[in-house]
């Protein structure tokens, strides 16, 4: 009731202002009094709503604040573990795993030759006589091998950054007059690249291959024999970090 008088009174003071000036003086203190609290209670209620802004800038703020340590945390990780999968004790680790694993899987085969850390394979038995296409009979030769290397390269750590290295290795000879090769590097590459493509071909992601030509430079046998020069024209795998 007290309220309802008062905001009577306040009302009256808008509207007839010309009669204030006569009502009795106590009737104009407790009116002064009223607009003097409405004024207070007008400030405090605009204090309120400044304060929500400023409590609702913050807690923007602090969300925003959040979600770029939330970014930044996760950014950290994705680093860690690009630097963990490149460790070369990892690296090491893996590749002595997948060749181990591949012995247990390959029986011995005059075609391949499986060493602690890559795969040999001889490029006399499973490609076409100065090509870089394998043929056929190569191709059948390489099926239970490539089989199981790509098994065995399925099970290294999702987070490992690894790639499977095709080399290509001829012998010390010059070559002779080739209506595609001008020598020893373009035919090595070409035959390099021919036994990625054949592993493309069964799945693997190209992001996880990579070829090389390496002509003559890094020879198995320094001899000059015929047996030497079959040595030494072959396809090398490895296993290799992802750079």
């Amino acid at each position: 009731m007290k309220w309802l008088v008062t905001g009577i009174v306040i009302c009256l003071a808008f509207i007839q202002p010309a009669l204030a000036e006569q009502w009795p003086s106590e009737c104009r203190d407790l009116l002064q009094q009223n607009q003097q609290q409405f004024s207070k209670m007008r400030e405090h209620t605009d204090l309120i709503t400044q304060s929500v802004k400023d409590l609702n800038k913050s807690l923007l703020e602090a969300e925003s604040l959040n979600q770029n340590q939330a970014q930044q945390i996760v950014e950290l990780e994705h680093q860690i573990a690009y630097l963990r999968a490149r460790d070369p004790e990892i690296m090491r680790k893996a590749r002595a795993f997948f060749f181990r694993r591949l012995a247990l899987k390959l029986e011995p085969s005059p075609v391949y030759q499986l060493e602690n850390d890559r795969l040999i394979i001889s490029a006399d038995d499973v490609y076409i006589y100065g090509k870089a296409e394998i043929g056929a009979e190569g191709i059948s030769y390489l099926e239970k091998a490539i089989k199981e290397l790509v098994t065995t390269a399925n099970e290294l750590p999702t987070n490992l950054a690894w790639r499977l290295q095709f080399e290509g290795h001829t012998d010390s000879r010059p070559l002779r007059s080739h209506n595609r090769f001008a020598n020893n590097w373009e035919l090595s590459a070409a035959r390099a690249l021919g036994m990625l493509q054949l592993f493309s071909r069964v799945g693997v992601p190209d992001y996880r291959m990579q070829a090389v030509g390496l002509a003559a430079t890094r020879m198995r046998d320094e001899g000059s024999s015929k047996k030497a020069h079959k040595h030494n024209r072959r396809i090398e795998i490895h296993l290799v970090a992802d750079r």
